[in-house]
């Protein structure tokens, strides 16, 4: 079985920051963060390529010294997970793995004041050179994401490998299987010895520029599907087990779609790349269409990718935004969800809430993630009066739950009964 190295591992996060929706991303958060912005303004304005290289380079420092060790020195299970969604993974593994203590890297730029963290830097001083020489490359040939991502995993596997070359955990997690600290963890572990755990933090869109390898010892999975988009458009290594996804079972609740005289409550979710007028113009055709009591649109977890929603409250009355809870209870809270290109399809889903698929309402491919094409969510009629009836048509087909369950395993299963597997697989990795 092929293992993560140093130089796999910043491939594949070179790979994927390189792709055009990642750029397209990241022009996105420009325009949305003044900060992001300014900074990249300033890289965009240096004269050479050799004062661009320094620019990377005292990013990866940065990197490097935002890395807190404590917290993995007693880890059974070291995981990474810098996002909500990644974390929330994590925090889903442990609730599975109920054996085995697993504790989280701490990232965050305060810890490059710490003292620790600087006499760490000491170390690494005589790879500069090496390493600028890496930065003039990067420099020369990619803009600054893809540049700076990628030798963050340099600058976070140095450090990772120190840490857990003296404190040996059984394994590590990793939540991505191309986020720089996952990928720089997988390095450092299967460097010194240890085994590779891998859980999809979100589906994996079949129509994703550019699909990770996975040389995990285990991958736990949410289906059949994620894993044949791996095998189809990359490749998986080691054991598989399916979880699906942990939260509350609901059926559908399409029938009550019918009762004219209720007004409804519709869930609008959204990812990055949120096309504003588009979403705009859709509220209105709502309010003018359906009997309604509110408009709820979800922003996407991530903070840096959230949209300004103040012009489309002010436009349509009926919209509220919520605040950042749980995708569960705002989806319980809606009669139906009308989503883009957005993996939170599947847990609305289970949820109970009937769903239906706008993929004008964000700028990646339409269909991104394959579920329209799978039969799992019907596409939004263009009268959206019909909305209510062809959820509760579409949602009767008597195939709809096999449909499901290749996304998410657990579906219909007894939970208990999917832990007591996935624990089994964990307790056998890290023996």
């Amino acid at each position: 079985m092929r293992k993560y190295t140093l130089n796999r591992a910043f491939k594949i996060v070179l790979r994927v920051e390189s792709t055009p929706l990642q750029a397209e991303a990241f022009s996105d958060i420009c325009d949305k963060n003044r900060v992001i912005a300014l900074i990249y303004g300033i890289y965009t304005a240096l004269p050479t390529v050799s004062l661009k290289a320094c620019a990377v380079l005292l990013y990866g420092a940065k990197c490097f010294l935002s890395f807190r060790d404590k917290p993995m020195r007693k880890a059974q299970i070291a995981a990474a997970g810098t996002f909500v969604n990644e974390k929330r993974v994590v925090c889903e593994f442990q609730r599975l793995a109920k054996s085995v203590d697993v504790r989280s890297i701490e990232l965050s730029n305060w810890h490059s004041l710490s003292i620790e963290s600087w006499l760490a830097l000491l170390h690494i001083l005589p790879r500069t050179r090496n390493l600028y020489r890496l930065c003039r490359r990067l420099a020369a040939r990619y803009d600054f994401m893809p540049s700076c991502r990628s030798l963050s995993v340099i600058a976070y596997g140095i450090r990772m490998h120190r840490v857990l070359a003296e404190h040996t955990p059984a394994a590590a997690l990793i939540p991505s299987s191309y986020a720089p600290d996952s990928m720089a963890l997988a390095f450092a572990a299967h460097k010194c010895g240890a085994k590779v755990i891998y859980t999809n933090h979100a589906h994996a869109a079949p129509l994703f520029d550019y699909i990770a390898p996975i040389h995990a010892d285990l991958s736990i999975l949410t289906g059949r599907a994620v894993f044949e988009t791996y095998s189809r458009r990359s490749h998986v290594e080691g054991d598989v087990v399916y979880k699906g996804f942990l939260s509350e079972e609901r059926p559908i609740a399409a029938t009550s779609l019918q009762d004219r005289a209720r007004k409804l409550t519709v869930g609008i979710f959204l990812t990055s790349l949120t096309d504003m007028p588009v979403l705009q113009t859709f509220a209105r055709s709502l309010v003018e269409s359906l009997a309604l009591a509110r408009i709820v649109i979800r922003p996407h977890p991530v903070a840096l990718l959230r949209d300004d929603f103040a012009g489309l409250c002010a436009r349509v009355s009926e919209v509220e935004v919520e605040p950042g809870g749980s995708l569960i209870e705002c989806a319980k809270s809606c009669d139906l969800v009308v989503c883009g290109n957005s993996s939170a399809v599947l847990e609305v889903l289970k949820a109970g809430v009937p769903v239906a698929y706008n993929g004008s309402l964000d700028r990646a491919p339409d269909d991104y993630c394959g579920f329209v094409s799978a039969g799992l969510i019907p596409r939004c009629p263009d009268d959206l009066e019909a909305l209510p009836r062809a959820l509760v048509d579409f949602y009767r087909q008597e195939n709809w739950i096999i449909k499901m369950r290749y996304f998410d395993d657990s579906y219909g299963k007894n939970l208990e009964m999917v832990r007591a597997e996935v624990e089994k697989f964990v307790e056998s990795c890290v023996r």
